[in-house]
């Protein structure tokens, strides 16, 4: 669980210019929302299966018996 978490935080470091240049045109009372909100949706996208444990060797041989 800590390394999707480091996952995440990472993603979320690198997007940060993006999120900030696009609410950038947002009303000033509204921003801290909708950064918000973009922040949750990246989080709710990564962890429905954007990002997955990469299986193991057996486990890898295993899905083609």
């Amino acid at each position: 669980m800590k390394q999707q978490e480091r996952r995440l935080t990472e993603i979320i470091i690198q997007m940060e210019p993006k999120i900030r240049k696009s609410i950038a045109n947002t009303s000033s009372q509204e921003r801290d929302d909708l950064e918000q909100e973009i922040k949750l949706k990246i989080i709710e996208i990564v962890t429905k299966g954007v990002i997955k444990d990469t299986p193991g060797f057996w486990e890898f041989k295993k899905s083609f018996d």
